[in-house]
């Protein structure tokens, strides 16, 4: 009690299995055990650990924190195969590793790699290999490198403003904040091009439109402080957009608009990325190529499309299917031998239109 703004877990079991029970397991009841977010529980050979690991925060404030707790989970769960235990490790990660864990509009497209593969276009073989494989990327490289300039221009004007929007459900107005660019369009005056003012995105919040990580608009590396290592640290490269903000810049700023299945191709390429921090991916990629755990639901489930496990719940995009898979059931290898495929999964097809505003 006491505490605000934490979630704790739980981990249900029959009368009579469990051995062993602790809630301090990750710095023996310091720090990074009093929020509550790992519960170990033992039944016979097996370990499970029940986790709820903090989210970066905004502008990645609490990556530090979330990297600390990643680390002594490791560590913790290495213990626990060292007496003899195999291990699952169950709960929300907050971190997506792979693409296809992410609404495809939700994916950063990495702008310095379509540029330059703009520029090579099928004069060398890896770029002939690249056109095969992933059939219209190129094309749409080469459209984008055409129009570049101009977008990096108008970005280059990007500003928060203060906007009142009206809300329906609740009959009131409120205040909110609004991505402003000024765009070059030919005006009705032949031959001439005038500046305009063109909104991106959905009213946000002040925090958000001033520079968070969603909606923001902005091509700028993330990093953060490291107090370990008294430095700053980076966590996302630069020079890359969420395809959603791609789609509606290229839209607003240069009249061009991709179909859906240009958007599919693009976010199915290498040339999308997700939108998770690197050192949190490096972590859960560790767990599977060094300490061997499977990722289960990947394992059994090697095809599955558009299968998420969070949603924005306050603009309902359950409903739209714009969510991501950070809830995982990591196992150890002995384990996945006894794990079974159930019934085919239903999806519905991948979100393709963004939701931006006019």
């Amino acid at each position: 009690g006491g505490l605000t703004g934490m979630a704790g877990v739980g981990t249900w079991v029959r009368k009579g299995m469990c051995q062993y029970a602790s809630r301090n397991v990750l710095d023996d009841g310091g720090p990074l055990d009093h929020e509550g977010r790992c519960l170990l529980t033992c039944l016979g050979n097996v370990a499970i650990f029940n986790v709820y690991i903090p989210n970066d925060g905004l502008f990645s404030v609490n990556l530090p924190l979330k990297m600390k707790v990643l680390h002594a989970l490791r560590e913790a769960m290495a213990r626990m195969r060292q007496f003899g235990f195999a291990v699952i490790l169950c709960g929300d990660l907050n971190l997506s590793y792979r693409c296809v864990d992410m609404c495809p509009l939700d994916r950063r497209v990495d702008i310095s790699e379509c540029l330059r593969l703009a520029v090579l276009g099928e004069s060398v073989p890896d770029c002939q290999q690249y056109a095969s494989e992933h059939p219209g990327c190129l094309e749409l490289c080469q459209q984008l490198a055409g129009v570049w300039e101009g977008l990096k221009e108008m970005l280059s004007t990007r500003r928060a403003e203060e906007v009142e929007i009206y809300v329906p459900s609740q009959n009131r107005k409120e205040s909110k904040w609004r991505i402003f660019v000024d765009a070059s369009v030919p005006s009705k005056v032949a031959g001439e091009i005038i500046k305009k003012k063109i909104p991106l995105g959905k009213p946000m919040t002040k925090d958000i439109a001033q520079g968070g990580p969603r909606g923001a608009y902005q091509l700028s590396a993330r990093h953060f402080y490291d107090p370990s290592s008294d430095e700053e640290v980076l966590s996302h490269q630069g020079n890359t957009l969420y395809l959603s903000e791609l789609i509606e810049i290229l839209e607003k700023g240069a009249a061009v608009k991709w179909t859906a299945t240009d958007v599919l191709a693009l976010a199915n390429s290498p040339l999308c990325l997700v939108g998770s921090s690197k050192q949190a991916c490096e972590w859960l990629k560790a767990l599977i190529s060094c300490d061997t755990m499977f990722d289960s639901f990947a394992t059994l489930h090697p095809n599955s499309q558009a299968r998420y496990t969070c949603w924005c719940q306050y603009t309902n995009e359950r409903y739209r299917n714009d969510g991501a898979r950070i809830d995982y059931v990591l196992v150890d290898a002995p384990l996945m031998g006894h794990a079974r495929q159930g019934e085919p999964l239903y999806a519905p097809p991948p979100l393709l239109v963004a939701g931006g505003g006019g």
